[in-house]
C-alpha cells in the first residue's frame, strides 16, 4: 500500500475517527489531524506537550479551499503565493469553518498552500484542511528527518506515513511565516 492514493486513504480513515497522524510535508515531518475536529486538535496539543497559547497551522492544497476559509484573497496575497517557490505560511486575520481551539485568541490562523503530493492527496481525500505542527515535543529542536523524531511522538500517534514520501529527505527547514497587517505583510520568520 505505497501508492499515494492508498496511503492518503489510510490516513484519512484515521483522521475521520479523530486520530492523529505523523507525516512528511514540504518542509519537515508534521503531526496532523482533521482541522475541523476539536478533540483531535486537543490530542495534538497533548502529544506535543504544547501550551494552548501556541497555535498550530493548517495545510490546504488549492486556492479554492484557502478562499473557503478566509474569503477572497487580496491581490498582494495572491502575488506572494504565486511568486514564491519557498514554502510560506501566511497568518490570516480571520478564518471560518475550523475548530475553535485551533484559532489564536484573536481569531487568526496560519495557513500554508502545500505542494507535497501526499499532503495534497490527504487533503483532497478528507475534503478538508489538515492541521500541521512540527513533529517534536514543545521546546525541543524540530526534527529534520524521520529518524530524528522523538520516540515519544511516534508511539502517541495513531498512524505514521511511510518514509518514502519524505521528499525533502531532511534537507528542508520550517516554512517562512508572513502575517497580514492591513494591506501588506510583516515577516515573523524568514
Amino acid at each position: 500500500m505505497n501508492d499515494v492514493q492508498s496511503v492518503a486513504s489510510a490516513a484519512v480513515a484515521i483522521m475521520q475517527k479523530g486520530g492523529a497522524i505523523l507525516y512528511p510535508t514540504d518542509t519537515v515531518w508534521g503531526l496532523g489531524c482533521d482541522a475541523r475536529n476539536a478533540a483531535a486538535i486537543e490530542k495534538l496539543y497533548e502529544i506535543k506537550e504544547r501550551p494552548h497559547t501556541m497555535s498550530m497551522l493548517v495545510l490546504v492544497e488549492c486556492y479554492e479551499r484557502l478562499e473557503a476559509l478566509v474569503g477572497a484573497l487580496p491581490t498582494f496575497v495572491l502575488s506572494e503565493l504565486e511568486r514564491t517557490a519557498r514554502p510560506t505560511t501566511i497568518i490570516y486575520p480571520e478564518v471560518a469553518g475550523l475548530a475553535g481551539n485551533l484559532l489564536a485568541p484573536d481569531g487568526s490562523l496560519g495557513i500554508r498552500l502545500v505542494k507535497h503530493p501526499l499532503c495534497s492527496a490527504m487533503i483532497k481525500a478528507l475534503d478538508a484542511p489538515i492541521v500541521s505542527t512540527s513533529a517534536n515535543i514543545s521546546g525541543q529542536p524540530t526534527a529534520t528527518n524521520f529518524a530524528a523524531i522523538d520516540a515519544a511522538i511516534k508511539v502517541r500517534v495513531d498512524w505514521i506515513a511511510p518514509e518514502i514520501y519524505d521528499i525533502t529527505r531532511g534537507a528542508q527547514q520550517s516554512s517562512r511565516i508572513l502575517k497580514i497587517e492591513g494591506n501588506s505583510f510583516i515577516t515573523l520568520r524568514d
